[in-house]
């Protein structure tokens, strides 16, 4: 393989570049992304969080990426430029955070740029934020806006009612202890991969994504090359083309040595 192969990268932030385990960044792996992307490789941030909340990590101080999909691809930017939007219906949005107050549960509901809790912060919240360094975005009742995720802060015990009680159009996701996703019209990273290729004028074959969880096997399935942390899912390490090594050794780094990007 020649290095002139990859032109694009895709690169999930949680516990591939931002280290949770010690509440840092993989600097080194930051630097080998912003290597290729001097050599001409387009490096696109490609996560599950809202953009406020990928905002609020810093990665936009460390890392200037050419786009960025966030909200598991329901929100796909090059700059200020919004090339895809997937909305909810205001009703749904208000029925389920309806739903979900009942139970004392806060539910983050996001915008294109902007994130809020439905009810005050709570037990579960700081438990979330145990595991995920993030940032508490403040109250604000729900009234109209363009709300593109809801992220549902409530443990296991929660999951048979509310999966009941919750619109059959809601896709109920739970993908940690105290985090759900709730999503309409499930999206998914690769969407926001297709858009951006489309857009650049690039194939599949030219593309790596690079990720830990779940959600990065849509990018995996879309990218000639894909790259698994060796702190990842098992399900993500089978789904890619390499497995490089724990975030804790430089994995993202280490995987472009691989794939010649650097």
């Amino acid at each position: 393989m020649n290095r002139s192969d990859i032109r694009i990268i895709f690169v999930d932030i949680d516990f591939t570049i931002l280290n949770h385990f010690i509440h840092d960044f993989d600097y080194e792996s930051i630097e080998a992304l912003k290597e290729a992307q001097n050599s001409g490789v387009k490096v696109v941030i490609s996560t599950s969080r809202p953009y406020d909340s990928m905002k609020h990590t810093n990665v936009l101080k460390y890392l200037k990426p050419d786009a960025i999909i966030c909200t598991n691809g329901a929100i796909v930017m090059v700059g200020n430029k919004i090339l895809r939007n997937h909305c909810y219906e205001e009703e749904l949005v208000r029925e389920t955070l309806a739903i979900c107050g009942k139970h004392h549960l806060v539910v983050e509901y996001s915008t294109e740029k902007e994130r809020y809790f439905s009810i005050k912060r709570n037990h579960y919240c700081d438990k979330f934020f145990e595991v995920y360094d993030e940032t508490d975005p403040g109250v604000k009742k729900f009234k109209h806006g363009n709300v593109s995720a809801m992220l549902l802060l409530a443990p296991e015990k929660f999951d048979e009612v509310l999966k009941k009680e919750l619109s059959p159009k809601i896709s109920y996701i739970r993908f940690d202890t105290y985090c759900v996703d709730l999503q309409i019209e499930r999206t998914f990273k690769s969407d926001g991969i297709k858009i951006l290729l489309d857009y650049y004028g690039l194939n599949s074959d030219q593309a790596l994504s690079i990720g830990d969880d779940i959600a990065d096997i849509y990018m995996f399935k879309t990218t000639k090359y894909s790259i698994a942390l060796g702190n990842g899912k098992e399900e993500v390490k089978k789904a890619a083309t390499f497995v490089t090594k724990h975030i804790n050794d430089h994995g993202v780094k280490i995987g472009l040595k691989h794939y010649k990007v650097i």
